[in-house]
């Protein structure tokens, strides 16, 4: 674990700025490496925060996220402590207590992290660590010094109990001892042979052996830890057991790869293997579709906890999980059912296979119902509702479809049953939600055109207006008491409109226009010449 603030790193380049720059650059590379490392990066183009947590951490590199981010916080406090106290601005002085803040933070994080999942040692020193630097914020914020001071002296006693602790020496000699005898172990704990869908292969490779009692004791963890919590965080329990598999995937690939069609191995010996091969993929595919299928329900709670608190009058903050994550692991659960079912139509033999095409052609179509209903829950949220209704629509068929296929498998699969006819009710709900809005929406505009367009129309709406109302004079055969049209005064007799002055031209220029001599332009017009004859043309011809 690095060190902290008051660790070997500040005692050795405490006057060198330029090596907190490099640290916290290397933080950064080290965060971004880790996080695809692990899959644990912030959404897909839109940020969208991942929060660890400790049921998540299955390995020391889930603890390096918290570490390098209060590291990283830390050296750019200290960068900023560098600077002379008389050229920091106010700025930059906020600045600095937020990042040493952000330090504790994380720090607190790694702790927690730390008590969940490590040993004692780890969890000591991380709350050293995690002291140290919330005595270090407080201590830049300038308020609760004796708090800061308690953390320090926490700090401090954390670090003399490490010390105190058992000699590395002592533990090495454990460790060497332990190793020595897991050989021994190994050899009477490897599996000689796997079972799958009914099938056993035998193993005789002691590699492919270890690999599949690594498989087995893992599928055996999984089970009891299934029994005894019932997880909502199951998504995370299939890693190992998938990782064990691909190794054990990679042992069977590198030993036919080593021994080609005319090596020495036996004709039956290759077939063993190729068959073994195929069965642990198909092995893999199957804990690839139950760890998807764990993550879809985690995210299918999430989301319709959201639709809940959508449907209230309190407006959620953000959407902690989108219908766009559920149709991303509806696609991995497509892709894997479809590789299983390419698996059993075109590698396998005998009534295994047909089953085994049956159940992946039942997941198929179960995928693709779920795919269509979050896809038209998308388009929905964004005010799409016709395409949203076709797709509830389409999504209602696929889970009818679905149940028809899983009813038709030799063992039929309850649960996908019943969600599934829970799901072909739900898009026939929303269904009707995604028409209800479009018809809303479509009042909502023709009334918004209404309102713009204000008064304006076509017929002649005074003439109607006039025809409507009524005085009392055209209702003198009637013997009751005359109050008018509702909502407007009663009137004895249309009142004749106000008199206004039109213009129109003065007739008395017209009888002056007779008496005036206009002057004469003939000089401004060109005289016409009448055309000359042949004859005068012949003798005049040299007078002009």
């Amino acid at each position: 674990m690095e060190q902290g603030p008051d660790g070997e790193f500040e005692v050795q380049h405490q006057e060198d700025p330029q090596a907190l720059v490099i640290l916290s650059q290397y933080c950064a590379r080290k965060l971004q490496r880790t996080r695809k490392a692990l899959k644990l990066t912030h959404g897909r183009g839109k940020f969208q925060a991942r929060k660890l947590e400790a049921v998540l951490v299955s390995d020391s590199k889930y603890l390096t996220l918290p570490l390098m981010n209060a590291e990283r916080a830390w050296s750019l406090g200290k960068e900023l402590e560098a600077q002379k106290q008389e050229e920091m601005s106010s700025h930059r002085r906020q600045h600095q207590v937020r990042r040493f803040s952000k330090a504790a933070q994380w720090s607190a994080d790694l702790a927690r992290l730390a008590a969940a999942k490590g040993d004692s040692r780890t969890h000591l020193e991380a709350e050293a660590y995690a002291a140290g630097l919330a005595g270090l914020a407080l201590q830049a914020k300038g308020k609760d010094l004796a708090t800061a001071v308690a953390k320090y002296q926490r700090a401090e006693k954390g670090q003399e109990e490490m010390v105190s602790a058992p000699q590395v020496d002592d533990i090495q000699g454990k460790l060497d001892s332990l190793q020595a005898e897991q050989p021994a172990v190994d050899q009477s704990r490897r599996a000689t042979s796997l079972t799958w869908r009914g099938v056993t292969y035998s193993v005789r490779n002691q590699r492919v052996q270890a690999n599949l009692q690594q498989v087995a004791d893992l599928s055996q963890q999984q089970q009891d830890r299934m029994q005894t919590d019932q997880a909502t965080h199951e998504a995370g329990q299939h890693d190992g057991l998938i990782a064990a598999l691909n190794d054990t995937k990679a042992s069977l690939g590198s030993i036919l790869k080593a021994a080609p069609g005319g090596s020495d191995m036996a004709g039956a010996d290759r077939e063993d293997l190729e068959q073994l091969e195929k069965a642990v993929r198909g092995r893999l595919l199957e804990v690839q579709i139950l760890k998807l299928s764990a993550q879809r329900r985690l995210a299918q709670s999430q989301f319709e906890a959201y639709l809940d608190i959508a449907s209230t009058a309190v407006k959620p903050k953000e959407q902690s999980n989108k219908a766009e994550s559920l149709v991303r692991l509806y696609d991995g659960m497509v892709s894997a059912a479809e590789a299983l079912g390419r698996l059993a139509a075109e590698e396998l033999r005998g009534a295994q296979a047909e089953h085994l095409e049956e159940e992946a052609a039942a997941r198929v179509t179960d995928s693709k119902a779920g795919r269509c209903f979050y896809v038209a829950h998308a388009y929905l949220t964004t005010g799409k509702q016709l395409e949203a209704h076709a797709l509830f629509g389409r999504a209602a068929d696929h889970a009818k479809q679905a149940v028809r296929q899983h009813q038709d498998c030799m063992q039929v699969d309850e649960q996908a049953v019943q969600r599934l006819q829970l799901l072909e009710q739900q898009a026939a709900a929303w269904q009707c939600v995604a028409h209800a809005e479009s018809i809303a929406t479509e009042q909502e505009s023709q009334e918004g055109i209404a309102q713009a367009t204000g008064n304006l129309s076509l017929q002649q709406k005074p003439a109607e207006q006039h025809k409507q109302q009524q005085f009392m004079l055209d209702h003198l055969d009637q013997w009751i008491s005359f109050v008018g049209p509702s909502g407007k005064d009663a009137h004895f007799t249309p009142i004749p409109p106000v008199l206004q002055q039109v213009a129109v031209r003065p007739f008395m220029l017209d009888n002056a226009l007779n008496y005036l001599a206009a002057p004469s332009i003939d000089h401004r017009v060109a005289k016409t010449e009448q055309p000359k004859s042949a004859f005068a043309k012949l003798f005049a011809w040299n007078k002009k």
